[in-house]
């Protein structure tokens, strides 16, 4: 690392490898646009008035993810293009390292509370509307930032060494022998499995419940209230299926850091591959909240049309909104759109 020394960007010859400049590129937005247009939708839906919790946990979680791609994996991807000393050497590797660990630490929090706000209000209604509001949720996302935060800045007290591994990625050495560094290492391993095994109980949970609203009497519901258990079900099938790839993608890293420590397997292929799943998933979390929400998904469509296609098609977009238009009975009638009397409901979500 004392070859960065004397850098300069004069003296800066290094030679771009393409084919891993382009990776690091494809996970740099891969993270950063689908998180920023989610963060984007999520926060005009709260500033207009729909205080929603689950909504606020989600835009958590699309937060941590968005900061690991530009603080972390932007990083990364500065590197492949400009070289070593100019991302800053081994402080620029230990930086990296550090902001790794602290979003992607966040983020798994924020997808364990997720799950269990939505057991709580799934499974217990009544203390979930006496516990559960804005304030105790902005108090459990500060603590989730400073536990983390916490968390990470141990291996800088000497506990861990950083290391650059697949020639570019910067993390803490789970090889590490000393017996400070052995203890973080397998409470790292316990800590993982054990958000695992709480969205794993979280999950059943909500699946029992699930089921069991289903075999309700919903012929008999107010219309009102079968949208409001709509909104309902797609959060929570949202959160089990966000739950089964964080699952599939945390797996395979603890797997490979319990092999590191033990000695065993030493195979860099397979660490790259779990180390390459650990970043995925914060490229997934984001498209999985449009495929899984109708409402969402009518939001971004009306997104695209106004911000996109009409810039690029303005006369083609105007047409389509006066013939949406003619086509509205409330125009030609003046009647309003519903006169069965319901009176509206509010959702929670």
């Amino acid at each position: 690392m004392g070859a960065c020394d004397n850098w300069t960007w004069a003296t800066n010859n290094h030679v771009i490898n393409w084919a891993k400049a382009g990776t690091a590129l494809v996970f740099f937005t891969g993270m950063v646009i689908p998180n920023a247009v989610l963060i984007t939708v999520l926060v005009r839906g709260l500033l207009r008035g729909g205080k929603s919790i689950p909504r606020l946990f989600v835009l958590a979680i699309a937060c941590t993810d968005l900061s690991a791609g530009c603080f972390a994996t932007g990083h990364a991807t500065f590197e492949h293009l400009f070289g070593n000393c100019a991302a800053g050497g081994f402080t620029g590797c230990k930086y990296r390292a550090f902001m790794t660990y602290l979003f992607f630490i966040a983020s798994q929090l924020c997808v364990v509370c997720s799950a269990l706000e939505r057991m709580l209000a799934l499974k217990l209604p009544f203390k979930y509307h006496l516990l559960v509001n804005f304030k105790s949720a902005f108090i459990v996302l500060a603590g989730v930032v400073g536990y983390a935060l916490l968390f990470t800045t141990i291996p800088f007290m000497g506990v861990v060494e950083i290391k650059q591994k697949f020639s570019i990625s910067c993390q803490y050495d789970w090889h590490d022998q000393r017996p400070l560094a052995q203890a973080y290492t397998y409470l790292t391993v316990i800590q993982g499995f054990f958000l695992i095994a709480v969205l794993v109980f979280s999950n059943l949970a909500v699946l029992q419940e699930l089921y069991r609203m289903r075999r309700r009497t919903a012929d008999l519901m107010p219309s009102g209230k079968k949208e409001e258990m709509k909104k309902e079900r797609e959060f929570a099938i949202l959160m089990i299926v966000t739950s089964m790839f964080f699952l599939i993608c945390l797996t395979p890293y603890l797997v490979r850091t319990v092999m590191n420590q033990q000695g065993m397997d030493m195979d860099k292929d397979k660490d790259f591959v779990a180390k390459r799943l650990y970043i995925a998933n914060s490229m997934i979390n984001p498209h999985l909240y449009w495929a899984f929400r109708a409402s969402s998904r009518a939001r971004l469509w009306r997104f695209i049309k106004k911000h996109v296609l009409g810039k690029i098609m303005p006369g083609k977009q105007e047409i389509t909104q006066v013939s949406t238009i003619q086509g509205t009975g409330t125009v030609s009638t003046g009647l309003p759109v519903s006169t069965t009397g319901v009176a509206p409901v509010v959702s929670n979500c």
